[in-house]
């Protein structure tokens, strides 16, 4: 999306849960030409009790482009944080 002049933009996701609950969440734009950041990225916190989850998303740039890396989560404490993922 381009414009001559200044807009604002904002995404919404939504979906419901297991309880039938309407979530919705907001989702910053992203700039497809920009490069990849080369350093880590943080995220603070994580929901997995009470209902609730975090659910990560990835994906490239731009069309076609290949998405990797690493996740990696540590609890308060420090250590390294071993996580199961259920299967499919």
């Amino acid at each position: 999306m381009s414009s001559p002049t200044p807009v604002s933009v904002a995404g919404l996701r939504s979906r419901y849960n297991e309880r039938g609950d309407f979530l919705i969440s907001t989702t910053p734009p992203v700039n497809e030409n920009a490069a990849t950041p080369g350093s880590a990225l943080y995220f603070p916190h994580i929901a997995d009790a009470g209902g609730c989850t975090t659910q990560f998303v990835l994906f490239g740039g731009q069309a076609g482009q290949a998405s990797s890396g690493t996740l990696r989560f540590f609890p308060q404490s420090g250590e390294s944080w071993n996580v199961i993922t259920p299967a499919n």
